[in-house]
């Protein structure tokens, strides 16, 4: 006996309500196929302390972010790698503090605090360059490979005062103007009085 019009259209109805109403589903579900799409705009994962869903996904088709990482627990994000075996080693970490980290294997690489305005090379002990208005200051020593320009033409020493160090083994400092300009030693109290180096025919002082 073939089904009547009126069954195969409750059927039809039951297959619309299967597909299309919120149905929940227990334990590992495999979706299997060429692709699959999920056509709403968010994709929600875990609750967290009442909340609809502990981690959100959104895709906003007119903001100007088009897509939105959202979670509803304060704390880092991580981003992983696997170690060739069984486990993972950290790669990327954005902290609860905003602190972006880069990893070198297990160990702090780089690390950027865009509150502190300041970028950390080599862990938590390394070199930290900090931006302070127009300048830059660094809590260690600075050594640049080539040449050193300084575009304002002044150099200043800090609170123990300046000292030029040759360096190596009998090497030598040279003070070298332009055109003709001289080699001046101010007097720190009246800058304005100074002693002026000039160069004999050949070449002495």
């Amino acid at each position: 006996m073939s089904p009547s019009k009126s069954s195969l259209s409750q059927i039809g109805l039951f297959a619309a309500l299967v597909l299309f109403a919120s149905v929940p589903l227990a334990g590992q579900t495999v979706i299997s196929g060429g692709g699959n799409y999920i056509s709403g705009t968010t994709f929600y994962l875990g609750t967290h302390s009442g909340s609809p869903s502990g981690f959100s996904l959104v895709y906003d088709d007119a903001g100007s972010d088009a897509v939105k990482f959202h979670s509803n627990r304060i704390a880092s994000w991580l981003w992983e790698n696997p170690d060739g075996g069984s486990g993972s080693y950290p790669s990327m970490r954005l902290d609860q503090s905003n602190n972006l980290i880069l990893y070198n294997g297990t160990n702090e690489g780089v690390k950027l605090n865009p509150v502190g305005k300041s970028l950390t090379l080599g862990g938590a002990s390394g070199a930290i360059l900090t931006a302070n208005g127009t300048g830059l200051s660094t809590n260690g020593a600075f050594t640049v490979a080539g040449g050193f320009t300084n575009t304002n033409g002044s150099l200043t020493g800090g609170a123990t005062g300046l000292s030029l160090s040759a360096g190596g083994t009998d090497q030598s400092i040279d003070l070298t103007p332009s055109g003709t300009g001289t080699i001046r030693i101010r007097n720190g109290v009246t800058p304005s009085l100074y002693s002026t180096l000039s160069t004999t025919a050949s070449g002495s002082f």
